[in-house]
């Protein structure tokens, strides 16, 4: 039984983390200009913020269809 209220959490909370960054994964340029709003202090950060987008919508959209798709049950069908 334990086990079950820790899957729960765990689902709860990966859930929220793709209502928090829903926006990411939608409008990913709008993040990009604010990101940069203070202009680019060193090229590296260009390569750096690119990858947390890139990663952020592989991590979530992958995660949550896998999710979905392991979960899901149509009855056997």
């Amino acid at each position: 039984m334990r086990g079950k209220h820790w899957f729960g959490v765990i689902r709860l909370a990966f859930q929220c983390i793709g209502v928090v960054f829903g926006d990411l994964g939608t409008s990913h340029l709008y993040v990009l200009t604010s990101t940069f709003s203070n202009g680019i202090q060193d090229p590296d950060d260009i390569l750096g913020v690119l990858s947390v987008i890139i990663y952020s919508i592989l991590t979530i959209t992958v995660g949550k269809y896998t999710f979905m798709v392991l979960f899901a049950n149509n009855n056997g069908d």
